[in-house]
């Protein structure tokens, strides 16, 4: 997705307040461009680029923020696609196993191979490498396309699970149609409840991912590339809090009407966003997830 330069919103604020932003006004700057971009975020639950469709593990019928899980995708060997769920330790790493309907029943594991050079996805049952990718030092499945020493099965896709935080839909199997069964939960202080799926197992949820990055001027672990979709709506919500705040004393009412400029901006960054269009969104990206037509049921 498209994004603009830290250098972009802050040009733009100091074009609105005839100065330069400098020495601890851009320290006062980075802090203000954050909270507008959260506040922005918090004002819609449909984001795209915030948008994460995975497969989920449910215990105890609760669901984790966090879970230690890699979701497979794109495999030719259809069946070794899905949710590997850490199982202890092998080869001095993490092991991670797909398990058969059953949830005991091992079928595909994902180790660290016993040379530590790289990482592989194997038949449980006769120890076959079907996928291999070679690793760095770090003891963590890589990410990414893997590679097939059989050209004619494609390679997956692994990705490790992200951090919910707030799930939109949750749903019972593999397949979303254009009227899927959708499933119920709430927070309490165990956790993400699930109230009328399955108690243990797997469930597929889409949720609102937070936001992992603090933007600034891409130093001190700051992003300096800001998304598009909060940045025009940043940029005249700092204005309006800068120039409130020199203004002190002064009652003049004249700063109302910008105020409106920076709803106006927000209404436009939400603009055309609805629950409606995400269902459609996750319904395309789980049926690239695995190819199915989800006009069958």
């Amino acid at each position: 997705m498209r994004t603009v330069s830290y250098r972009h919103v802050k040009s733009l604020v100091e074009a609105r307040l005839g100065q330069a932003i400098e020495g601890k006004d851009e320290t006062r700057f980075q802090a203000m461009l954050n909270d507008a971009i959260r506040a922005l975020y918090d004002r819609e639950d449909f984001w795209p680029r915030f948008l994460r469709v995975e497969p989920r593990t449910v215990s105890r019928g609760y669901i984790a923020d966090t879970e230690d899980s890699y979701h497979v995708y794109g495999a030719g060997t259809g069946k070794a696609n899905g949710l590997y769920v850490r199982n202890g330790v092998r080869n001095g790493a993490p092991l991670y196993v797909l398990y058969d309907s059953d949830g005991t029943t091992a079928l595909y594991e994902m180790e660290l191979l016993t040379a530590g050079t790289s990482w592989g996805i194997i038949n449980a049952s006769d120890g076959t490498i079907l996928y291999s990718i070679p690793t760095t030092p770090e003891t963590t499945p890589p990410e990414g396309a893997w590679i097939s020493p059989d050209a004619e099965n494609i390679a997956p896709i692994v990705q490790k699970l992200g951090e919910i935080g707030r799930i939109l839909f949750q749903w019972d199997g593999r397949k979303w149609g254009g009227s899927p069964e959708l499933l119920n939960n709430y927070r309490d202080s165990n956790g993400i409840r699930s109230t009328n799926g399955p108690q243990n197992g797997i469930v597929w949820v889409a949720y609102k991912a937070p936001i992992a990055d603090t933007y600034g001027d891409g130093t001190a672990e700051t992003v300096a590339e800001i998304p598009e979709e909060f940045s025009r709506y940043a940029a005249l919500q700092i204005r309006y809090d800068m120039a409130d705040a020199q203004r002190q004393s002064n009652a003049s009412q004249s700063y109302l009407p910008a105020y409106k400029q920076v709803e106006d901006a927000a209404v436009d960054a939400m603009l055309g966003i609805s629950r409606e269009g995400a269902m459609e969104t996750i319904k395309n990206i789980h049926r690239t997830y695995y190819k199915y037509d989800t006009t069958a049921r």
